[in-house]
């Protein structure tokens, strides 16, 4: 079970657009909420958002107010922590800023964090965690785990101010329950926003890491006397992503980037490495991607000519099955060869006194010619008691079954229930699709063996059908002679009766067969027909371009393809209901179905992505993917670099993982590419995870101590937190240093005295940050 929580705005482009999710949480001020909702098609399942400045606070300024009116500030037995009363005290004094914060808290994660703490939010956060969780299946117990994913950026006010709190909720929400969980914070950099305001970012940084330090450490406390800790573990992944400047459109393009790292970062598919380097530590990720652009044009375009091509084709399905040299379908019949069910010597001929029917080919059509089989079948019932219907009551081990070899391998069979017991139908549940190719397979196999040419009329002299014919024409000419004993009639009798028994057998079987597969046809060619109708509408409408097989990039998903879980509708079934459905849509859901069956590229689109030319050798272009470690988009004039936390070349890394992550592609390709090189592992996952993006992604554990690893993730801030430290001054008219350190510190979180000192702060710069921060 997967948890998305999104802590302000930075990651707001991963709400609707990540694969694979159980809940969707949003917590941001309403105008932030609203644009990123204003930008869905529709709102996806189990999904909750908070607006923070809409709980009953018009102003920000009020949940300070709030703190003041109810602490009572200046007795120490309602309110112990004097740092906090400190904070609430100067808080209230400074008015500037003071103001609406529907678009946001300017930066001043000391704003978020108060209002979050407000019972009002406490309340609504609460619920919205324990109806995620409730409408995901949680009652009663996750086997699985619950995995929580918390994105938020050091830079900013709304995800700094609150994305340890929110934690906290999840922590106290799962004590009460049996799962284990693990919570992720995927914490976004400040090189991320360097063209923004470096210094405001790096204070509010600095003071993140050093609390998520503290944080860190206390649960990790909390975990460790728990009887049960491996089953609780909490991390952090740092990362930065290239800086893509300011203002109005910026914004867009860094949604999307910050939504692409995070969706590589939280992949199930490499869940086990990332939990091998990550569990209970503080980690950093260098991620890169290759974006495409393909339009809706073009993957329109492309899975229409798969579609046409495919369906104008399914009449000639079984043709092509038999010119390919698939293994022919067969009946397993080795249960006839039993003497102790099926014995006919000539003593029990006679014994039964068998009478073999007169048959006489009235006419070559179906009905006929199976009337005639079913004949021969009644009459082996005087061999087993006089039931005329006894193949009806074989016992099912006893009963042929049909063998479909998939491939070569003869132990790789897919047994198909035959006359004895169901078909596969059209209904929920069944492949649609496959049920139909089947079916036409089939028919084409029980016509070649039976002797039918495609309108099922009996050919002149080949087939089990002529087989049998002839067979029952020599048993008839010997019943018939006249100067023969019964015991000699018995013996000629007893050399055929074997071979028309088995034949017959087969033919009743590969004609119930026929009949079967003519009935899924009857249904099935009617929705290929209005498939193939509405594809040639949209071509008649110049709504298609027309593409050559060696100029397609997209790969088509098969046709078989369930979307969702087991039982979910496959792509031939969403074409199907967008069919019937488009009539009074102002949408265009038949558009929206083609779209879906994008599955993966071919070798033009992995180039296309790569921007490599045809003529590039393919050695070459796994050597860019392994040293080229960059953000390529659409949006973007060039490529950005990827980098390491706060720039680094090099960080202090101990354990690490690196892949390069691709959707589907093309077998062959997929073969020469390999499973990677230069200790860079090539993987290959559902496009759903994908999307039409190669994903380069590095991770790993920092090296040292733990005190250490947050001591590199901090020292980059810790020159401007020192420069606020100087001004320490009061105005409530002007920021001042004091004010910007002020409006940083978080309500009711504490910092770790030693690491302040660990990372070089003197006692006297240590001393000012716990005039407004608690220090353990």
């Amino acid at each position: 079970m997967d948890f998305l929580v999104v802590c302000g705005g930075t990651g707001g482009g991963l709400i609707g657009n990540t694969p694979h999710l159980d809940g969707e949480l949003l917590i941001d001020v309403s105008e932030e909420n609203e644009e990123i909702v204003r930008c869905l098609s529709s709102l996806p399942d189990n999904f909750y958002r908070i607006d923070l400045d809409q709980i009953r606070i018009p102003q920000t300024g009020n949940a300070i107010f709030w703190y003041l009116q109810n602490t009572e500030v200046e007795h120490e037995d309602h309110y112990p922590d004097p740092a906090a009363r400190n904070l609430i005290k100067d808080l209230h004094k400074q008015q500037y800023g003071f103001h609406s914060f529907m678009y946001g808290y300017h930066q001043q994660p000391t704003l978020a964090a108060a209002i979050i703490r407000h019972p009002n939010s406490v309340f609504l956060l609460d619920a919205a965690i324990a109806r995620m969780y409730g409408n995901a299946g949680g009652i009663g117990g996750v086997k699985a785990g619950v995995d929580i994913w918390i994105v938020s950026s050091t830079a900013g006010a709304t995800g700094e101010g609150i994305h340890r709190f929110v934690a906290e909720r999840f922590i106290s929400f799962f004590e009460g329950t049996r799962d284990f969980y693990r919570i992720h914070f995927l914490r976004l950099g400040n090189k991320t926003y360097e063209s923004c305001d470096t210094a405001k970012n790096s204070l509010n940084a600095f003071v993140g890491v050093a609390l998520d330090n503290a944080f860190h450490a206390s649960v990790q406390e909390k975990f460790r006397t728990k009887t049960d800790s491996l089953r609780r573990t909490l991390d952090f992944n740092y990362f930065e992503l290239p800086d893509v400047g300011s203002g109005y459109r910026a914004k867009p393009i860094r949604k999307k980037m910050v939504a692409k790292a995070c969706n590589a970062i939280m992949m199930r598919k490499f869940r086990k490495d990332f939990t091998a380097i990550s569990s209970n530590m503080a980690v950093v990720s260098r991620v890169g991607f290759w974006g495409g652009d393909f339009t809706s044009s073009e993957k329109y375009s492309e899975m229409m000519h798969f579609l046409k091509k495919e369906f104008s084709g399914l009449q000639n399905a079984q043709i092509k099955e038999l010119d390919e040299g698939a293994p022919e379908p067969f009946f397993d019949l080795k249960v006839l060869s039993s003497d102790s069910i099926y014995s006919f010597t000539p003593q029990r001929i006679i014994d039964v006194k068998w009478k073999f029917p007169a048959i006489t080919k009235e006419s070559e059509d179906l009905e006929s010619l199976e009337s005639d089989v079913r004949n021969v079948m009644n009459s082996f019932g005087l061999f087993f008691n006089d039931d005329v219907f006894w193949y009806k009551n074989i016992e099912p081990k006893n009963r042929p079954a049909l063998v479909i070899v998939t491939n070569a391998s003869e132990d790789n069979r897919n047994q198909k229930p035959n006359m004895f017991g169901s078909h596969p139908s059209l209904g929920a549940g069944n492949s649609r699709y496959r049920t139909i190719r089947q079916a036409i397979i089939v028919k084409g196999w029980a016509e070649r063996r039976l002797g039918l040419n495609t309108n099922d009329k009996m050919l002149a002299d080949a087939g089990l059908l002529h087989e049998v014919y002839d067979l029952s024409n020599k048993i008839l000419d010997t019943q018939k002679a006249f100067f023969k004993s019964k015991e000699t009639k018995a013996q000629e009798i007893s050399e055929w009766i074997n071979d028309l028994f088995v034949k017959a057998v087969e033919a009743s079987l590969w004609i119930a067969e026929l009949r079967k597969s003519n009935n899924v046809l009857e249904k099935g060619l009617k929705l290929v027909e209005s498939l193939l109708k509405r594809i040639d509408e949209s071509y008649s409408a110049g709504d298609v371009s027309y593409y050559e097989d060696d100029l397609l990039e997209l790969m088509p998903a098969s046709l078989n393809k369930r979307f969702e879980e087991p039982g979910s509708p496959t792509w031939f079934d969403l074409l199907v209901e967008a069919v019937e459905q488009e009539a009074g849509k102002d949408n265009d859901p038949f558009r929206e179905a083609v779209i879906r069956g994008v599955n993966g590229l071919t070798d033009k689109g992995l180039r296309r992505l790569l921007h490599a030319g045809k003529d590039v050798p393919l050695n070459a272009l796994k050597a860019e993917l392994c040293d080229d470690l960059g953000c390529y988009l659409p949006e973007l004039e060039e490529k950005e670099i990827s980098v390491w936390w706060q720039g680094s070349k090099t960080p202090p890394i101990g354990n690490s993982i690196s892949y390069r992550i691709f959707p589907d592609i093309e077998k062959q390709l997929r073969i020469k590419m390999g499973k990677g090189a230069d200790g860079i592992a090539f993987a290959f996952t559902d496009i759903e995870s994908t999307g039409l993006n190669i994903y380069s992604i590095e991770a790993a554990k920092l090296a040292g101590e733990y005190e250490d690893a947050y001591a590199f993730l901090i020292s980059e801030f810790v020159p401007h937190m020192r420069d606020a430290l100087k001004e320490w001054k009061f105005s409530s008219m002007e920021p001042t240093g004091r004010y910007h350190v002020m409006m940083k510190i978080n309500l009711d979180e504490p910092m770790d005295r030693a690491f302040l000192s660990y990372i070089g702060l003197n006692e006297e710069e240590i001393e000012k940050l716990g005039y407004y921060c608690k220090l353990i």
